[in-house]
């Protein structure tokens, strides 16, 4: 998994309990190899944070030319970019939910799942290229939008959708949140069966 920027949290405790498996993390100049932890983590602009909450991971400072063990729970390891990393420290308790609130998942705020059948539809053009175009626009504000071909009163119509929501409820949401930017007007909203 590659961290380019911004925060992530991966709790893999239950997964190695059925399973033993190995996963690496990049988060831009740290390397992080994972098994049974739950860990938080960010790639910002001036500096990579690494917080273990729990169990254990092993960590590969590239920029800094060293790997160690973080082995304690509830520690954090901050490398800046040019400057010498700060060394392991325990996490405050109201940092740790400064940082889990750029990660947790909030009810109400348009949830996404791998699995989630609900799509919001924002626009519609005639040409494909348009689509793309206007998919690539939202793309870079990071929404995970697709572009999927449908027809319309026999005509041939080129659909800029974000699928996956979990419910009805985090589709309107989003739906409400999105009206009025990159020119969506009327959103709307469709479910897949599985």
């Amino acid at each position: 998994m590659n961290v380019v920027r911004g925060a992530f949290r991966l709790t893999t405790a239950k997964l190695a309990r059925q399973r033993k498996s190995n996963l690496e993390i990049n988060i831009a100049s740290l390397t992080l190899g994972v098994r049974g932890t739950d860990v938080w983590g960010e790639a910002a602009g001036d500096r990579d944070i690494v917080c273990l909450i729990e169990r254990h991971i092993e960590v590969a400072d590239n920029a800094n030319d060293t790997t160690f063990k973080m082995t304690q729970g509830l520690t954090f390891y901050i490398a800046p970019h040019g400057k010498p990393p700060l060394p392991v420290q325990p996490v405050p308790s109201a940092k740790l939910e400064e940082w889990s609130q750029e990660t947790d998942l909030t009810e109400g705020m348009g949830i996404l799942r791998v699995d989630g059948g609900w799509t919001v539809h924002l626009l519609s053009f005639p040409k494909r290229e348009a689509a793309n175009d206007a998919r690539q626009e939202l793309s870079k504000a990071g929404y995970a939008a697709v572009v999927r071909q449908a027809l319309s009163n026999g005509a041939t119509w080129y659909r800029v959708s974000i699928p996956g929501f979990v419910n009805k409820t985090e589709a309107q949401a989003f739906q409400a949140n999105i009206i009025g930017k990159f020119g969506i007007t009327k959103p709307w909203i469709s479910w897949r069966k599985s």
